[in-house]
């Protein structure tokens, strides 16, 4: 671990003092380049804390469900318990790559037919109709 966190040290000093370097050199390309880098690793590093924070937060509730449910006697608490585990963790790696920048936005695959279908079956008529109410 102390490994680890020597070497990420060690590469954002060298990231830092590269962009730094660029700006006096008035290296402007490969500046705007190293400024990218370094304005996109606090997303990076959020992200990750995030999906670490999601990983011992589920960790916490699959223990927490699992004794819960044994002490109930449920046959399959383990089973539930690691269910629970996953839809937590998985939650957190969702919002911790939205917050790196990756969308994850969830869609339905439809149809332009289907919404008319929808449309048609409401026993109340559209929002345009009421308005001439």
């Amino acid at each position: 671990m102390t490994q680890l966190i020597g070497n990420a040290v060690f590469w954002l000093t060298l990231f830092v003092v590269l962009t730094v370097a660029a700006d006096v050199a008035e290296f402007d390309t490969l500046s705007e380049w190293l400024n990218s880098i370094v304005g996109f690793l606090p997303h990076l590093l959020g992200g990750g804390f995030i999906i670490l924070v999601g990983y011992l937060i589920s960790a916490a509730i699959r223990d927490l469900v699992s004794g819960a449910l044994t002490s109930v006697g449920v046959s399959h608490g383990e089973l539930i318990a690691a269910f629970a585990q996953w839809a937590t963790f998985l939650t957190a790696i969702i919002v911790g790559i939205d917050q790196i920048g990756v969308d994850v936005t969830f869609r339905l695959p439809s149809s332009p037919s289907s919404s008319a279908r929808c449309s048609a079956a409401w026993p109340w008529p559209s929002a345009s109709a009421r308005g001439r109410w």
